[in-house]
């Protein structure tokens, strides 16, 4: 009896060793942490409903991306309609390099745990509703370049920490109820305005603090102050910016653009880059701002159509026929900002002064084709500048004006390039490669969409002029045009 027993208990032992060995196996760690991470959410549109608890693979999971070894690099549930809280076991998610949580209704604190993510390079939280202080740990996030953390109801001291992140290029923390003094961070592309009590950081007055800001990096309207937007005897008159000011101002302002048009999910368009939407600080670093008319896009999408609005001048030239909108118009009304920062003129305002241009009054572009052909790029100057400017610089920022101005959206360069000729990488073998025979022969502007095209000795394509080089204006034409200078189209959006 006592043996059967034994063998009975034996061969229960042998049966279910292996479904024991199995069961005491842990579970894979990445899926423990986002259902943890699921947990704590309200997830009203069941988005997060195919997260398994039960799985061993999270890849085939909603809202994960997984690299090419199935290790989860990406948490993206943006727009959502997300709630609850987020959980700090989003530290077990070693790989992650990319967490897009925007535009939802999650509340508490940021956990602490975010600054133990080793790999993490964006992080949006933005258009939440997270409260408390923004974590020291964030500082530790050394592989960190994009930062959103704006439209919340953060509160305490401006995090520090954050200035410590040697890679960070973007950051923003506007609209929050942060106070203190504003550190000095080292990314070029920062916004910290609608906090309520913010002060300056001290200038150096405190010994041993001489790694402090030099300036309050609080973001205003403040616009490049162009030579006609008061007279010369106005005693309120600004004074011009130096030519190195506005090549930062360029340079953050197309790093701006990148951020939106390739590091947002979903895109956004802008669709109103201009001068007066390019907010400074008081150092002049450049924030893109005014978002009244932009779009999201999804990275399916090559465009959305709607009614034109915007600024005369800045629009390009298939939005304005077609109502269809893609990062490409943004970068034409870039284009049109770099030759603003160039001539110190609004785009239908050339011609206003004096001298040699009193009588090109009309579409800056044209004027600015020309000019470059005959490679007279002094005429196109401020001349509040006087000589204090590279002449090479200048003449390279043309070029990127005259690439992102093409009249084909196709022909014009993403942001990513313009960025990189901005900062003196590709620009001649991007020139090159547009004013190719082929090239040139597919950029010609079609005559239906009321544009002219002709190539001149280079090969170059001009839209159809307002005017004639021999000839001025007449009264009534001069009037036609004041009357659209800087009009606001509107109509639904």
């Amino acid at each position: 009896m006592a043996s059967n027993l034994f063998l009975l208990l034996f061969f229960l032992v042998v049966s279910y060793a292996p479904f024991l060995a199995f069961s005491s196996e842990p579970l894979n760690p990445e899926v423990e942490a986002l259902i943890a991470i699921r947990q704590g959410l309200v997830d009203p549109h069941g988005v997060l409903n195919n997260w398994d608890e039960d799985s061993v693979d999270p890849c085939s999971w909603a809202m994960v991306t997984c690299s090419a070894h199935n290790l989860v690099i990406g948490l993206g549930a943006p727009s959502q309609g997300l709630s609850g809280t987020l959980s700090g076991r989003i530290a077990n998610l070693t790989n992650l390099e990319q967490v897009l949580l925007q535009n939802n209704n999650i509340t508490g604190r940021l956990p602490p745990e975010l600054g133990a993510l080793p790999r993490l390079q964006t992080l949006d939280l933005s258009n939440n509703r997270f409260s408390g202080r923004v974590p020291d740990t964030l500082g530790r996030l050394s592989t960190l370049r994009y930062l959103r953390l704006n439209n919340n109801s953060l509160s305490g001291a401006f995090p520090s920490s954050l200035a410590k992140i040697p890679q960070l290029s973007f950051l923003d923390l506007s609209y929050n109820n942060l106070t203190g003094p504003v550190p000095h961070f080292p990314t070029r592309t920062f916004n910290v305005v609608g906090n309520p009590m913010i002060c300056g950081s001290s200038s150096g007055s405190h010994a041993g603090n001489a790694n402090a800001a030099e300036c309050a990096t609080v973001v205003a309207p403040v616009t490049v102050p162009f030579p006609l937007d008061s007279t010369p005897s106005s005693s309120s008159r600004k004074p011009p910016l130096d030519w190195q000011t506005r090549k930062r101002i360029a340079v953050g302002t197309a790093r701006g653009l990148l951020y939106l048009h390739e590091q947002c999910d979903p895109k956004i368009i802008h669709r109103d880059v201009k001068a007066a939407n390019v907010l400074l600080d008081e150092c002049h670093e450049a924030v893109v701002g005014d978002f009244g008319l932009a779009k999201l896009l999804d990275h399916g999408d090559s465009h959305v159509t709607t009614a034109v609005r915007g600024t005369v001048g800045h629009i390009a030239p298939e939005y304005l026929s077609t109502g269809q909108s893609s990062e490409k118009t943004d970068v034409f009304g870039f284009g049109i900002l770099l030759l603003e920062l160039v001539t110190g003129q609004r785009a239908l305002e050339v011609g206003k002064g004096s001298g040699v241009i009193q009588h090109q009054k009309g579409v800056m572009l044209d004027w600015v084709r020309k000019v470059h052909q005959e490679k007279l790029h002094d005429l196109l100057v401020d001349q509040d500048l006087g000589p204090h400017y590279d002449r090479i610089e200048v003449a390279e920022m043309v070029q990127v004006a005259l690439l992102c101005t093409q009249f084909q959206p196709s022909h014009r360069p993403r942001m990513s390039e313009v960025v990189r000729m901005l900062e003196g990488d590709g620009l001649a073998e991007k020139w090159e490669a547009n004013h190719r025979p082929a090239a040139m022969a597919a950029a010609a502007a079609p005559h239906e969409l009321g544009y002219d095209h002709r190539n001149d000795s280079n090969g170059s394509v001009f839209f159809n002029d307002f005017h004639d080089n021999d000839s001025s204006l007449s009264s009534d034409e001069v009037r036609s045009i004041d009357m659209v200078e800087e009009m606001e189209l509107s109509g639904p959006r």
